[in-house]
């Protein structure tokens, strides 16, 4: 035994069907390291709407958003916003608010205020 894997749920070295597809380099079917919670959740939001949601879930979580900049929460939007359905039920729903429309229309760009 002192050749299995080590498993990450139970603390022992063992053999189990994640531990050998780890050892290959497979997907798990139950991740537990980061990198592979991380990978599951990519894979789960390729979707372009499922992605939209999640991220729009995640970050209501202030334990979340405080690790994020403001810079890379642009980034976020902006790619998951690419596509042309996701981006118009994200603005719609933005432009309800009535400080973001605000803003939006005191902006200089006359292109806003002629979309509203």
């Amino acid at each position: 035994m002192g050749d299995a894997p080590f498993n990450p749920r139970t603390g022992a070295r063992q053999w189990t069907p994640d531990g050998a597809k780890r050892v290959v380099g497979q997907r798990v079917e139950r991740p537990v390291t980061v990198d592979e919670k991380v990978q599951a959740v990519a894979d789960l939001t390729l979707d372009d709407e499922v992605a939209a949601q999640v991220a729009s879930d995640l970050f209501k979580g202030p334990e979340v958003t405080e690790h994020v900049t403001p810079a890379d929460r642009m980034r976020v939007v902006t790619e998951l916003t690419r596509d042309d359905t996701v981006a118009q039920q994200v603005t719609t729903d933005l432009l309800r608010r009535p400080t973001v429309a605000r803003r939006v229309m005191r902006d200089d760009c006359p292109d806003y205020r002629l979309m509203a």
